[in-house]
């Protein structure tokens, strides 16, 4: 719908570029369809490229929806979906602490930005992802962590082993929240 709404915007557009340009002294109709045909062309690219974009801002704005309705289902966000701007989520790889970006795979912890935000993962696969409580016992969160390794098969041996020790990082970080904080 979106496409079709541009489309009539850059045909409307266009003709009223060749009337002002005909009403601007270019009295030569091949000219005039000349210059209106490259409006046309340079238009529809400029507004496939803000379509394209806007979709890729999307996938990664869902993403983070998700993460944010998980946060409040689990009680580390007091409120509604509605009242939250998405901003407050921090999505960074384990890792590297790089921010999460569209369409890239790995392990990712996410939280609010808080003194006493509770840390969960995300791991991420090309067409999937799973969700990790960090509130469940850490073997079970590891084995998760295993199968993801198993599954996506990109990583050497020294990058799981950081992967892992930043996982224990993680887990111990959330058992020193204070207590009340833990629990509202």
């Amino acid at each position: 719908m979106k496409l079709t709404v541009c489309l009539l915007f850059v045909s409307r557009y266009s003709s009223l570029q060749t009337r002002s340009i005909v009403s601007a002294g270019c009295n030569d109709k091949n000219k005039a369809y000349s210059i209106n045909k490259k409006m046309k062309k340079s238009l529809l690219f400029f507004i496939s490229i803000l379509l394209y974009t806007n979709g890729l801002f999307a996938q990664t704005d869902s993403v983070k929806v998700i993460l944010i309705k998980f946060l409040i289902n689990k009680k580390d966000l007091v409120g509604d979906i509605n009242s939250f701007n998405k901003n407050i989520l921090i999505v960074n790889d384990i890792v590297s602490f790089e921010k999460y970006e569209n369409n890239q795979y790995g392990i990712f912890k996410f939280g609010t930005i808080s003194s006493h935000s509770f840390f969960h993962m995300l791991l991420k696969n090309k067409q999937s992802y799973t969700i990790i409580d960090m509130r469940l016992p850490l073997e079970d969160n590891l084995l998760q962590v295993v199968n993801y390794f198993k599954k996506v098969k990109v990583y050497d041996s020294d990058i799981i082993l950081n992967y892992f020790t930043k996982i224990i990082e993680l887990n111990k970080r959330n058992s020193e929240i204070i207590p009340w904080k833990k629990d509202e």
